[in-house]
């Protein structure tokens, strides 16, 4: 279940704003794009708001709360649901997951792009209102994924029943991705060789769609610049 608040997308604007300064990637767990992420917030962080989201999930090894996500409780979770604090929230694999309206809403006035990491069912939910929007959705192949999420268990805590269920449900995400974004919004996971050449040349196909869909609104002199 994805809850939209449809107030907070008029009261910040996001119904009316120019939508290509708001990019997103989408993509089954497992397809690698906190690593995505990290690269381009390396990269481009100067021009570019990078939403955390709220989740009641506990942090895996290496997560830095207010960096990662906002790790928080479930009481408190829905105290800023109830508050209407969420551009849109749902519940993943047991754990709900929110996007905050208000920092997305300052850093567009401010004149960054706003980068959004956000699952195939909070897309759906918002894309009617952000017509103009970029849209992505990281196509990984199933045993790359099945591969990644085994190797990510003994950090993630995850039991074998969590772990098929996150398998499922990257099923169920790419049929939903396949009537949700066109065929030109796929972004192929780049899988040969080491991990951080793949993650380059992802992250490099990646602007270059965003530069496609973006036009001038995109800055292409921000390549190379660092956070």
């Amino acid at each position: 279940m994805t809850y939209v608040n449809l107030a907070n997308l008029c009261q910040y604007g996001f119904v009316s704003f120019d939508g290509t300064k708001l990019f997103s990637l989408s993509g089954p767990s497992g397809a690698g794009k906190g690593e995505l992420v990290k690269h381009i917030r390396k990269q481009y962080g100067q021009h570019i708001h990078f939403s955390v989201s709220h989740t009641t999930r506990h942090p895996r090894t290496g997560e830095r709360d207010g960096v990662d996500y906002h790790f928080v409780t479930q009481k408190a979770f829905e105290e800023l649901r109830e508050a209407n604090a969420f551009l849109e929230c749902k519940e993943v694999h047991g754990n709900w997951y929110g996007t905050s309206a208000e920092p997305l809403h300052e850093a567009i006035l401010s004149g960054k792009f706003v980068f959004l990491e956000i699952d195939v069912q909070g897309i759906e939910a918002i894309r009617p209102s952000l017509p103009l929007g970029c849209f992505f959705f990281l196509d990984t192949p199933p045993g790359v994924l099945r591969k990644r999420l085994r190797a990510r268990q003994a950090t993630s805590n995850e039991t074998d029943e969590q772990i098929a269920l996150r398998l499922a449900n990257a099923s169920a995400e790419r049929k939903a991705a396949a009537r949700i974004f066109t065929p030109e919004e796929f972004v192929p996971s780049i899988t040969l060789g080491t991990l951080e050449a793949g993650v380059a040349a992802t992250a490099a196909s990646l602007l270059e769609r965003l530069e496609s869909h973006a036009g001038q609104f995109w800055m292409p002199s921000s390549r190379g610049a660092s956070a």
